[in-house]
Parts: structure tokens; sequence; C-alpha cells
């Protein structure tokens, strides 16, 4: 009942959105600025939606994880803590 309940959470999101139950994970290739951009774009978007809802992420269990050989140094925040 709780994924009907979320089903619109992915709406107007530019990257991929997994969703199960109370977990929650954006995806997406970013390889410059404006691929970081609308990323946490995509990040402000589900912040958005659940204070909407009445809902919180746990900022403190939000990670960043980067898969690939180059390393991008780019800052990532929700909520105004760095991820």
């Amino acid at each position: 009942m709780f994924l009907v309940y979320i089903n619109d959470v992915d709406t107007g999101l530019i990257n991929e959105l997994l969703k199960f139950e109370d977990d929650t994970k954006v995806y997406g290739k970013v390889t410059d600025w404006s691929d970081r951009e609308n990323f946490l774009e995509d990040v402000n978007r589900l912040v958005n939606w659940a204070d909407g809802w009445k809902m919180e992420f746990n900022v403190k269990k939000c990670k960043l994880m980067h898969v690939g050989r180059d390393k991008v140094n780019f800052k990532y925040t929700m909520k105004g803590n760095t991820l």
C-alpha cells in the first residue's frame, strides 16, 4: 500500500529513481557541471515532494556513491547537509 502512496515521487525527475518501501535511490551519469546541477535539482524535487506529503528523508542515512575511474569532485547537498 505504501508504494501506491509514493507512486508520484518520480514525477519530473531527470535521472532514474528506484523505490522500494522506505528505500529510494536516485542514479544517473554525472560527467560535467550541468549533469551535477540536474542531479541536485532532482534531489531538491524529492525533498520538496517529501515536505509536501509531510514526510522526511533521514539525511544522516543518505549517501553518495561514485562509480567509475574518473574522480569527479563535485559536492552534493541535501537540506544543507553535504552527502
